[in-house]
């Protein structure tokens, strides 16, 4: 027989894939009778690596198919697996769950030192996840701070960070020239 020994981190370095490899390739015990180690698990980008680490052994090494939304995979990717979990309704809920898990920390971060009463999701994966991904951000944010923004997704799909500079910077303008713009 044989034990599995998956370990998937998501600060997934070198050196921690290495030692994991390092632990699997010293658990061959003298007896065959003892279980082992059968195989290691592991993301693509690191394949080639635990191979080197494991050659020679009896320890097998299996490579995880997806790497999103741990940061492994590119943005095409990324974007394609956020879509398809939007249109996958509550099937695509797990995945959907864990992204927002990720954001939260970020947003969570930021809303403790500037408390904003609204957070919008501007980047390509927030407008890909939409309001699907904004509401479970939101409630992951309420969840793990004392503040609780509103958080949405952006309606612009063409550079909304500078559109939103450049509406602030309108604003202050109109405000400095004709007066207060709010009434």
């Amino acid at each position: 027989g044989r034990v599995d020994l998956a370990t998937l981190e998501r600060a997934y370095t070198t050196g921690k894939v290495g030692g994991g490899a390092e632990q699997a390739r010293g658990t061959e015990p003298a007896d065959p009778s003892v279980p082992h180690v059968g195989a290691v698990c592991g993301y693509t980008a690191r394949v080639r690596y635990v191979g080197g680490v494991l050659r020679g052994r009896a320890v097998h090494l299996a490579s995880v198919a997806t790497a999103f939304p741990s940061g492994q995979a590119p943005l095409e990717i990324k974007l394609a697996d956020t879509g398809a979990a939007v249109a996958a309704g509550a099937d695509g809920g797990p995945m959907l769950d864990e992204l927002a898990r990720r954001l939260a920390l970020g947003v969570a971060s930021t809303c403790v030192v500037l408390d904003p009463p609204l957070v919008v999701l501007a980047g390509e994966v927030g407008q890909a996840g939409g309001a699907a991904l904004a509401d479970r951000v939101q409630q992951e944010v309420a969840a793990i701070t004392l503040v609780q923004p509103r958080v949405v997704p952006t309606g612009l799909t063409e550079e909304p960070i500078l559109q939103g500079a450049l509406r602030t910077a309108l604003d202050a303008v109109r405000d400095e020239v004709f007066g207060s713009t709010v009434g």
